[in-house]
């Protein structure tokens, strides 16, 4: 069905040669969110149903927030391609899975 999709809308499908840079760096990170989510998880003691809503969360969390890397030069991720810094005030206000009086 995928196949089907990208003939579609034509997008060549291009694979990507094993143990190249990208590879490596989509692997990388993909680490680093899985690793954060069980912290995460475990530290709340949320119920694993909720799994998926923590997977678009803490991406967020890490594209809003600067990192010391070169590229950036002190800017978010997310600042760098937008041109636009993030609005953090939804991230900041409540931790993941805290109980709110609404």
């Amino acid at each position: 069905k995928a196949r089907e999709l990208y003939n579609l809308v034509q997008c060549p499908i291009v694979p990507i040669l094993s143990y190249t840079p990208k590879q490596n760096r989509a692997q990388l990170y993909v680490r680093i969110m899985k690793r954060k989510m069980s912290q995460a998880l475990m530290k709340t003691n949320a119920p694993m149903k909720l799994w998926c809503y923590l997977a678009e969360t803490i991406p967020r969390i890490h594209n809003s927030t600067a990192h010391d890397h070169y590229l950036l030069k002190g800017q978010t991720p997310h600042g760098k391609i937008t041109g636009v810094p993030p609005d953090i005030s939804h991230i900041c206000q409540f931790a993941w899975y805290e109980w709110i009086y609404y």
